[in-house]
């Protein structure tokens, strides 16, 4: 069992690896901090090289801990990571993100669903932003009734797929903003490719709305409430 946590003091966590002791047959901390009570309590420890000049979005320590999950599933991509990054910042330029209290939608299937889930983590951390990620299938039966024309919807679609095209060109004729995300390659190069250009929309826009600093930083209280309930 491996269990991932960058800063190995996430409670939920050591609770699991506690609990796992006498069960699974190998237990195995994935962090950077190989002195966590993580750490302690899991039998090896994967260490992630990263040490963080202070509290941020999780952006370098997500990507390495997502790479040593990959790696660990034995699920590898064979691309070299600078050309995806080329290709993530132009694929970034196609994500749509709401200004101020309105609405940033991510509607995608398999990988695209996972990312789209990360990228909403961004907009709440680093903008302070309001967002929700879809299925593609559910969004038509769910979140499509509180859309506004003010709020931003980006659908990710997979090579071969069509639903994505048809509620994109749907949405778009009447009269909503969307946009199609159509990111290629293999299932691991995609996901690769979202994350990154998830991270490069979210970091444009924080600075097109001159952030000096990611909001959730600022906030104090929210981060007391945040700290208590996850440390």
């Amino acid at each position: 069992m491996y269990v991932v946590s960058v800063s190995g003091e996430t409670r939920s966590n050591i609770e699991l690896a506690r609990a796992l002791k006498g069960v699974a047959k190998v237990t195995v901390a994935i962090t950077r901090n190989p002195s966590s009570r993580l750490a302690s309590e899991t039998d090896r420890v994967i260490g992630l090289p990263f040490k963080p000049a202070g509290k941020s979005p999780g952006i370098a320590t997500f990507t390495l801990a997502l790479v040593a999950v990959l790696k660990v599933c034995g699920l590898q991509s064979g691309r070299d990571f600078e050309e995806v990054l080329l290709r993530a910042t132009a694929l970034a330029k196609g994500i749509r993100i709401a200004s101020g209290r309105n609405l940033t939608h991510f509607a995608g299937n398999n990988e695209a669903y996972a990312a789209s889930v990360y990228g909403v983590a961004k907009i709440y951390e680093m903008l302070g932003g309001r967002a929700q990620a879809s299925l593609l299938e559910e969004f038509s039966h769910m979140p499509l009734f509180s859309l506004s024309t003010s709020d931003r919807v980006n659908v990710v679609e997979s090579p071969g797929g069509a639903k994505g095209r048809q509620l994109h060109e749907t949405l778009t004729r009447g009269g909503f903003s969307s946009s199609l995300i159509r990111p290629e390659g293999d299932p691991v190069e995609r996901l690769y490719l979202l994350v990154f250009s998830m991270q490069k929309a979210v970091i444009d826009a924080a600075r097109r709305e001159g952030l000096e600093s990611p909001y959730f930083l600022g906030a104090k209280k929210k981060m007391r409430i945040s700290d208590e309930m996850i440390y």
